[in-house]
């Protein structure tokens, strides 16, 4: 089936308008969630932790550019469960260049390595929107992996790397970069 250009723009913004309602209707239930949940029973969902990765470099199989990324998340017992947003783009001198952001819903656990080294990992599914230098917006699923390396500081302090890849049909975007994070529990 062959879309018109003025179909295939209907379409992807009709994707995306979707795409926003889900995720703020969900954004929305998590709030109501955590804000409604007794501290004292220890198996109900609490804030966790808050993230960003402002020095982040990414690659795929033919470029490369600079992104940031910002997580919040939310633990039952030792399950985290994350949403988190990145946005990047290429560094062109000439012409435009393709960028990139993602929404997604993450599951993962802690590792406690040592009392100062912590490993999280994490795999969830989300949305991958990419503009390329044509102004085609593709908007795939993504399925994104993360693991993070923190080096505990203080008692709700880490600083250490983010590892991220996500892999889609489109563009599979791997990256690294500088973690900060505040923890609270």
């Amino acid at each position: 089936m062959k879309f018109s250009n003025k179909n295939h723009e209907l379409h992807n913004t009709s994707l995306i308008m979707v795409s926003k309602t889900l995720i703020s209707i969900s954004m929305y239930l998590m709030c109501i969630i955590v804000f409604a949940q007794n501290k004292a029973q220890k198996d109900k969902l609490s804030f966790h932790s808050f993230s960003i990765t402002p020095i982040e470099v990414f690659f795929n199989e033919f470029s490369g550019g600079v992104a940031i990324t910002g997580d919040l998340s939310y633990a039952v017992n030792k399950n985290i469960f994350t949403f988190s947003a990145t946005t990047g783009s290429e560094i062109a001198f000439f012409g435009r260049a393709t960028s990139y952001n993602q929404l997604n819903i993450l599951y993962g656990r802690e590792f406690k390595l040592k009392k100062w080294l912590f490993v999280d990992t994490h795999a969830g599914i989300g949305l991958f929107f990419r503009n390329d230098s044509r102004n085609t917006k593709l908007i795939p699923i993504g399925i994104p992996l993360v693991t993070k390396l923190r080096f505990k500081t203080g008692d709700k302090f880490s600083i250490g790397f983010k590892f991220q890849a996500n892999i889609n049909s489109i563009d599979n975007i791997y990256s690294v970069g500088l973690l900060l994070q505040w923890n609270y529990l």
